[in-house]
């Protein structure tokens, strides 16, 4: 049988910028995201049998309807009244709960796979559209290129990625709330916003220098306070020489924008305890 595979990109935020709540409890954010060479990898195998068998060589996340990536399978599964099944496999590289979109670029990656291996015909668009049932990170994921995103994460436009340089990803191993985060910075003062347009510009620029000086997350001061790690791998990050570093996503992971040729082969004995990968910008 034919084994369909697609690495699974994990991202990271350029920017983040919380606004408003919406009146469905949702907030309007506006974010560059990137993704990054590290990956999962995503196996799907089209069966005859109308079950889902969902595997990983992980322990930590679960094989059932819980795992996001199951969920796009039944969505697909229901909405197209498939007549078969599909045996998934995941190979885990991004850690889990870490700011990086692990779960939800699992779930884009079995969205496009199934609709190659049934021939659903989906154009992007569509399968973002039905990514957005799943999870707000979902859309962007199946887009797969740098850009900014806006609304709840679902209005997305392409912009310039970073140019060639390396980045260093630190994760300590602890779980930051996304949910407590969001309801917490409603009440968090700040005054100073993003402003993502002079940090795009400077990405089509190819100016890192200006590019890192608009790099900024909200949520940062509010999931210092819940990990104070997030605090101590920042300063740790600069120490070793960082253009620039901060937090992605909610946390708990964090990264630092390093010049290409700089030698980050031992940069693991700084974080014991700690996830670590070297990795660079993927552009799509």
């Amino acid at each position: 049988m034919t084994e369909y595979i697609k690495s699974a990109h994990a991202k990271i935020n350029l920017s983040l910028d919380v606004l408003s709540r919406r009146p469905d409890g949702y907030h309007e954010v506006s974010m560059v995201m990137h993704q990054v060479e590290l990956a999962d990898t995503v196996k799907l195998v089209k069966k005859d049998v109308k079950l889902i068998n969902l595997t990983s060589n992980s322990a930590q996340i679960p094989l059932d309807e819980r795992n996001i990536a199951y969920k796009a399978a039944e969505l697909l599964f229901d909405r197209f009244n498939l007549d078969c099944g599909f045996d998934i496999y995941i190979e885990k590289n991004i850690p889990i709960a870490g700011g990086m979109a692990g779960g939800s670029t699992d779930a884009a990656a079995v969205l496009c796979l199934i609709n190659d291996a049934c021939s659903l015909n989906l154009s992007k668009e569509q399968l973002m559209k039905i990514g957005l049932e799943l999870g707000a990170d979902v859309p962007y994921c199946i887009f797969s290129k740098p850009a900014l995103a806006e609304g709840i994460g679902e209005k997305i436009s392409e912009i310039s990625g970073l140019p060639s340089c390396k980045i260093l990803l630190v994760n300590p191993g602890v779980e930051v709330s996304t949910k407590e985060v969001y309801e917490t910075i409603d009440s968090y003062q700040n005054d100073e916003r993003v402003d993502n347009k002079s940090l795009i510009s400077c990405l089509s620029d190819k100016n890192l220098p200006g590019a890192v000086s608009y790099m900024k997350n909200v949520m940062q001061p509010v999931s210092s306070k819940m990990c104070p790690q997030i605090t101590d791998i920042i300063e740790k990050i600069r120490s070793l020489g960082a253009i620039h570093a901060m937090m992605s996503g909610s946390g708990a992971t964090c990264f630092g924008i390093f010049d290409k040729n700089a030698d980050l082969s031992d940069a693991e004995q700084f974080f014991l305890g700690c996830s670590v990968n070297v990795t660079q910008p993927y552009i799509g």
